[in-house]
């Protein structure tokens, strides 16, 4: 429970809270505790609270995109490994801010968007994925170095715009999170209505990464993500 008050606290009331170094072990329970913790966001908001609203009739059940993958090894890749390494490039590597984690994190959303926008285009299709991959990852090597270079000039004012607004950004990153995860529904105006009950379990989940990765390190948050996204393909191919 004292993992889960630090987590509360660090959003809440985070002048009252008193940072500690962490032994590997504390880290490892701590992302544990906050693993279930997740775990019972999903069952409260994405089982009980959405049935309440299906059920009284104001809200449809949300429709899922089929997501094909040949098998469990296959989806444990990408889904279970490679996923939540990228979003964590994406979304927190640069909540502890320096030059360096913000250009890895520009070069990896640029190198994203370059990966959809090849697909989506009809620039290549599915058979090219590999070599599509290895060219947006280039894409997003030199994309990152220039910004590595182009950012050296207002280093010192970001480092200060980062530390005086820490929280604000934690929160906001957590929410864009939370609601790319819409792409993995059938958008309908019902489910953009109900979106913050349906995604609440992903922005939470946002925040409690958030929080893994400030205070353990970027390391424990994409394992902890692995690990949660790993779960959900068993569970599927089970």
């Amino acid at each position: 429970m004292q993992t889960v008050k630090y987590f509360i606290f660090f959003y809440l009331y985070p002048s009252k809270l008193i940072f500690q170094a962490d032994t590997v072990l504390n880290k490892v329970v701590g992302s544990l505790v906050l693993l279930i913790f997740n775990w019972l966001a999903l069952i409260v908001f994405g089982v009980f609270i959405s049935t309440l609203f299906i059920e009284a009739g104001v809200m449809t059940a949300p429709v899922m995109e089929a997501k094909i993958f040949p098998n469990p090894g296959m989806a444990l890749l990408l889904a279970g490994l490679f996923a939540p390494l990228i979003e964590e490039l994406m979304f927190r590597i640069w909540l502890v801010y320096s030059r360096t984690n913000l250009s890895i994190a520009i070069g990896t959303i640029l190198a994203a968007l370059s990966y959809k926008l090849y697909f989506y285009s009809g620039l290549a299709d599915g058979s090219q994925y590999i070599k599509v991959g290895v060219l947006t990852i280039l894409i997003g090597v030199v994309m990152g170095c220039f910004s590595f270079i182009g950012l050296k000039k207002i280093d010192l004012n970001l480092m200060r715009v980062f530390k005086s607004n820490s929280r604000k950004l934690t929160i906001i990153s957590s929410f864009i999170f939370g609601y790319l995860h819409l792409t993995n529904y059938k958008i309908t105006p019902n489910l953009l209505l109900f979106s913050p009950i349906v995604l609440a379990n992903y922005i939470i989940g946002g925040l409690i990464l958030s929080f893994i990765r400030v205070r353990y390190g970027l390391i424990y948050a994409v394992l902890f993500h692995a690990v949660y996204n790993s779960i959900f393909i068993l569970i599927k191919f089970r």
